[in-house]
């Protein structure tokens, strides 16, 4: 069997390969995944990259996800959404009060009917 030896410009032969697993695992998620389940990410693409890195008897240590970054539109319309929530969450509290105070309002005036009509 003839051995080869991957020492001289490894990172020309084998590092290609492995940033190919890094892409194929992390496209498996979407944009709002990526940001919510980081750690869960990076387990992911730990496991396969340590799978991918013993094929070419390298011991992969750690890996760390430090940088995401997206399109602007997609960036613009992850913050309208986050603004539209904290809009939505607002209105729902105001509609809360408004009907607390017609429950109080309501019950206040069943009790002078009640009151009128024991009179």
């Amino acid at each position: 069997l003839q051995t080869i030896n991957i020492t001289l410009h490894y990172e020309e032969r084998v590092l290609p390969s492995i940033i190919n697993e890094v892409l194929k695992s992390v496209a498996q998620f979407d944009a709002i995944e990526l940001i919510t389940q980081r750690t869960l990410i990076s387990q992911c693409v730990s496991e396969l990259l340590t799978q991918r890195a013993a094929q070419f008897d390298l011991l992969l240590v750690d890996i760390s996800i430090t940088h995401l970054s997206f399109r602007p539109e997609f960036t613009s319309a992850v913050e309208l959404k986050q603004r539209f929530l904290v809009e939505k969450t607002e209105q729902s509290r105001q509609a809360n009060v408004i009907a607390a105070e017609g429950d109080a309002r309501a019950a206040d005036l069943i009790g002078k009917a009640l009151d009128e009509v024991g009179d």
